[in-house]
């Protein structure tokens, strides 16, 4: 969960004073999309490169169905005592199986409020509303440093091994020099680029692959819901706590991030081994010339360097510069470590449950959970 609040609005106890005529928190409605689109292009930088009306758009996908709440989720506003929309916390529920029994996690993100509300401490009685809630686990995935610290608060905990991020260089100069660029722009920058661009190019012609090397015999072709449904229950045995997705979910979700072209082309790949069988799939969208992120990266126990080696090649072909994505436990000591840059902390998955088993599930990695249950990537 993104927030663009910093830690020096962090309150230091866990009351919360409650004032007269004070901000007062209720259900997103339809009449508070307009208001909640100000806010995130006000706060969030990347939301100021959509247009209004593809927010709105993104907003009505995301958590309304013929102008009624889906039923799966609960986003909720504060109000200030003239009614207007002064902070927004949204939330979207999934159902998990666990040991033979449903069980609820509903992940929040994008926390805002306005500087008014900030002094009301909204930013933490939204996330004490958000916790409070039917939910078996109170998730938060892709959160910032303000956002943990508020967490910490409410005594949820942060999920260590969802926390590490990688970044897979696909062009290793211009990797290297966007690095080194970004917080250094001058005159020379445009003449690096092209250099390391146009050399990277030469070294691609003469086959001089580094981390794109193609398996022979394992074919792409694209993906659809049937496909990973059934992938999605080979992999089931494999972990403890495991997503109910159903292909109109799938779809669903597949459609709103199609529209969401900040990121790039999303790319929705299933890879089949020499007998034509499906052993994985992956998710990203590919940038050309820039950062390729990947929603998903997920393959059959063993098949780790296969998926790896064509997500990269594919990835490469499309042009980009650089993957990124975040670690799954099934990944660690295989090439998304060994060959990768490791971004321990780049943001912070968090975790609040008062189910100790099912924390402990979660802690060691036993939870399939991706991009795609977790960070919302389209406001």
């Amino acid at each position: 969960m993104q927030t663009p609040l910093s830690s020096s609005v962090t309150p230091k106890t866990h009351v919360i004073p409650q004032k007269k005529n004070s901000h007062q928190i209720s259900s997103l409605s339809l009449n508070d999309i307009d208001a909640v689109v100000a806010l995130s292009q006000l706060y969030f930088p990347r939301s100021s490169e959509s247009t209004v009306d593809q927010l709105r758009k993104s907003m009505l996908d995301l958590y309304f169905e013929n102008g009624a709440l889906l039923p799966n989720v609960s986003p909720i506003v504060s109000r200030s005592a003239n009614g207007s929309v002064s902070g927004f916390l949204g939330v979207v529920s999934k159902t998990f199986r666990y040991q033979n029994k449903e069980v609820v996690l509903a992940n929040c993100h994008h926390l805002m409020a306005t500087e008014e509300a900030r002094n009301h401490l909204i930013p933490m009685r939204l996330l004490q509303h958000f916790i409070k809630g039917p939910q078996d686990v109170s998730f938060s995935d892709g959160s910032s440093e303000s956002t943990r610290l508020l967490w910490k608060r409410l005594d949820g905990e942060v999920v260590a091994c969802e926390s590490i991020y990688y970044k897979i260089p696909l062009r290793p100069l211009s990797f290297v020099a966007g690095f080194l660029l970004k917080s250094h722009q001058n005159w020379m920058a445009g003449s690096i680029r092209t250099i390391a661009n146009g050399t990277d190019t030469i070294a691609s012609k003469a086959r001089l692959a580094l981390f794109h090397r193609k398996d022979a015999g394992i074919e792409t072709v694209p993906l659809t819901s049937d496909v990973m449904c059934a992938l999605m229950k080979k992999l089931r045995p494999y972990y403890r706590l495991f997503p109910q997705h159903t292909p109109h979910e799938i779809d669903r979700l597949i459609r709103i991030l199609e529209e969401e072209t900040r990121y790039g082309k999303l790319q929705k790949v299933v890879l089949l081994d020499h007998q034509k069988e499906a052993f994985g799939w992956f998710i990203y969208y590919a940038q050309k010339g820039g950062i390729c992120e990947i929603i998903q990266a997920v393959c059959l126990p063993g098949k780790e360097t296969e998926l790896f080696r064509s997500l990269t090649r594919h990835a490469y072909d499309a042009g980009g510069v650089e993957l990124s994505g975040r670690l799954m436990n099934s990944q660690f000591q295989t090439p998304f470590t060994k060959q990768s840059i490791s971004l321990p902390g780049r943001m912070w998955t968090l975790m609040k449950s008062d189910n100790v088993e099912l924390k402990h599930t979660i802690q060691s990695g036993k939870a399939f959970i991706t991009r795609l249950e977790g960070d919302l990537w389209v406001l």
